[in-house]
């Protein structure tokens, strides 16, 4: 090759845009986050007698550097995760905003009803939301996105009485990307990380202040549960989302039965959701066996419940897993 040739295509090369990973994301629309795994055909709660819920606004606040995406690689020198290339929003995305109205829909979605004039006020702040990636090799193929932002939350009743509650919202989703830049693949685990977190935050609002009952379809679909069945229309999450207290012995039962990994994976979560502080112990006795997907669920878990208990779990098992998204996520929670 000539020097002349080499110059253009050096020039060629500075005028292309930047490389797919390191893009701004444009446009945000939460129905490219729904999927058969977070959508319910009747209402997991009955909200009858229960007062309305009204959404006030919502802050966000971006966390170190102000981006929403990493590509997440292992660090060869420390226990740490490395980042390389990043997704910033788009100015106009109010992710606060976005997260009000995954909100409104999944609280309807779920069997409550939502009102201006209502005698439940929720509001908050999001802070440090992330998306973190990991990807097969090489940008492309199959990625998993870890969706993580911690919440501060302002609940008021129709007294006007007020209450504060911190929590964290942790979940995980896998695309695939064919090599053609991940922007769509982004938006959408973006979407359905706001449209789960938003679910999740409703049914533990639910449990602790709202106090509505599960549907009485519920108890329907956890007397139909089967070790390795199929999960069509994700039961597991439903029960879940209802606060249903009766389904906690029934599903330890069924997480030592099932050798589906997906179905364990949303029995720990529906555990997580229910507050099911007698969990911790067979979560803990399970945790190096288990698969690695079902490992970052049961962190999520501990996480969730938040007890002493939990937390000395964690650190004993997740801070140094030898998988980086579970240290990620076991120092995140014990921070």
């Amino acid at each position: 090759m000539n020097k002349t040739w080499a110059i253009a295509i050096v020039v060629l090369l500075a005028s292309l845009p930047a490389p797919a990973w390191a893009r701004v994301m444009e446009g945000l629309v939460l129905e490219d986050g729904r999927t058969d795994e977070n959508q319910y055909r009747t209402p997991v709660i009955d909200a009858v007698g229960i007062a309305p819920i009204s959404f006030g606004k919502f802050e966000s606040n971006p966390g170190p550097g102000g981006h929403i995406a990493y590509l997440m690689h292992k660090s060869q020198l420390t226990a740490k995760p490395k980042y390389k290339t990043h997704y910033e929003l788009s100015p106009s995305i109010d992710l606060g905003a976005a997260f009000v109205e995954a909100l409104h829909s999944e609280s309807n979605q779920m069997g409550f009803s939502t009102s201006a004039q209502a005698g439940w006020k929720v509001s908050g702040t999001l802070n440090n939301p992330v998306l973190e990636i990991r990807p097969s090799g090489g940008g492309w193929g199959p990625l998993i996105f870890y969706g993580y932002m911690e919440l501060e939350l302002t609940i008021e009743d129709a007294e006007g009485n007020t209450s504060s509650e911190r929590m964290t919202a942790l979940n995980m989703s896998h695309h695939y990307n064919a090599g053609f830049g991940a922007q769509d693949e982004v938006r959408e685990a973006l979407a359905r990380f706001l449209i789960e977190a938003a679910q999740e935050v409703v049914a533990r609002l639910n449990r602790k202040y709202f106090k509505a009952p599960p549907h009485p379809q519920i108890s329907g679909l956890l007397n139909s549960l089967r070790p390795d069945d199929d999960d069509p229309e994700n039961k597991l999450r439903a029960i879940g989302l209802s606060g249903s207290q009766e389904a906690i012995p029934k599903l330890l039962e069924l997480l030592e039965q099932d050798d589906e990994e997906d179905n364990r994976l949303q029995m720990i979560n529906a555990l997580a959701l229910l507050g099911a502080e007698e969990a911790i112990p067979a979560l803990a006795r399970r945790y190096a066996g288990e698969d690695e997907d079902c490992r970052v669920f049961t962190l999520k878990a501990l996480d969730y419940l938040g007890t002493a208990e939990a937390r000395a779990v964690i650190e004993k098992q997740g801070v140094d897993d030898k998988h980086l998204p579970c240290r990620v996520i076991a120092r995140r929670a014990i921070k």
